[in-house]
């Protein structure tokens, strides 16, 4: 039967991956348990020659199984080349699939497959999304005018009411921007920087300043406002 044993490997794997390969037939001709364990898979089938019958057993786990199977014969059809894709279980996981060609010298001589269980991962980026969203949504809320920069002084971000207040478009079209964008008068832009640096090299927040804001309302009038800037450590 087959054992398991050493691969030769095409490309990074861990030890948490799932490896099989096979040959030019399309027959198993070694694996590791990690590969048996991630699809539960019985000595019948990992004995089986054909790759077909393989596929449509692990297709049974999959959320489209169409898809899986035109996916897999389409890698399988060129097997001189590389390939990696997201396979979406039924049971919820998501596992990162890569396959390239196994070389002997020059010549092909099967194909290599890596699995990855990248659930966790897909779970905590969809979980730090949501964080994200949230936190749009609330600093979009408030009544305050609120922006922030990185430590080159260029903006990454603002909220509604600073983008508004800044005659801009909508708050992502602040990203990328400086004060040089956004001020007309290139000496006043260098005073509002050079303030900027001044509280990040000094990790020392500026808070509750009251001053006039430089452009009026609609109306003319002078807006005063109360400013803090604060640096934020990573």
């Amino acid at each position: 039967g087959v054992q398991t044993c050493a691969l030769p490997i095409c490309f990074p794997v861990t030890i948490t991956d799932g490896v099989v390969a096979v040959n030019q037939a399309g027959k198993i001709t070694s694996y590791n348990q990690r590969f048996v364990d991630m699809f539960a898979l019985s000595p019948e089938i990992l004995v089986q020659p054909d790759c077909l019958l393989r596929l449509e057993f692990l297709s049974t786990q999959m959320i489209s199984h169409e898809q899986f199977m035109t996916r897999s014969q389409g890698i399988i059809s060129h097997p001189d080349q590389e390939s990696y894709d997201l396979l979406e279980l039924a049971d919820g996981r998501v596992i990162e699939r890569y396959s390239c060609p196994q070389k002997l010298d020059a010549q092909i001589i099967g194909r290599v497959w890596s699995f990855q269980d990248i659930t966790a991962r897909i779970q905590a980026e969809q979980g730090l999304e949501e964080q994200k969203t949230y936190l749009r949504l609330i600093i979009d809320s408030i009544p305050q005018q609120i922006f922030w920069k990185d430590t080159n002084l260029v903006f990454r971000g603002c909220n509604k009411n600073w983008a508004a207040s800044a005659q801009l478009e909508s708050p992502e079209s602040v990203v990328g921007k400086t004060d040089y964008d956004l001020i007309k008068d290139a000496h006043l832009a260098d005073i509002f920087r050079h303030h900027d640096l001044q509280i990040m090299s000094s990790n020392q927040p500026e808070l509750h300043v009251i001053q006039r804001k430089l452009n009026p309302d609609r109306s003319g009038r002078s807006i005063w406002l109360d400013a803090s800037k604060l640096e934020r450590l990573s």
